[in-house]
């Protein structure tokens, strides 16, 4: 019987371990896959308004391509809603100042 007790608390105190590991795992996956998406947003971003800016500084607002400055702008709008859904309030209120300043 007492073997029994030995063997049942083993098995259970393995299942338990097993569980936490497990929890510890999936919360270090979905930090890194959070950071990722951080990580891309904020690059989509910067690329696609040093773009824009560029542009601007090199031909000016008139001689742009209107339909490469719409794909850019709306690149830079996709970057800029996942920063909003992601990031903090002070992140994205500076991506909004430089959105608006651009």
């Amino acid at each position: 019987m007492g073997n029994l007790a030995a063997a049942g608390f083993g098995a259970l105190a393995s299942l338990v371990v097993v569980a936490i590991g497990a929890w510890l795992q999936a919360q270090r996956e979905r930090r890194h896959w959070l950071r990722d998406q951080k990580l891309r947003g904020a690059v989509d971003y910067v690329t696609s308004t040093r773009y824009l800016l560029n542009q601007y500084r090199k031909v000016g607002e008139l001689g742009m391509n209107e339909d490469d400055r719409r794909e850019w702008r709306n690149r830079m709008q996709s970057a800029r809603s996942t920063l909003s859904l992601l990031c903090g309030a002070r992140t994205v209120t500076l991506a909004n100042d430089v959105a608006r300043a651009l």
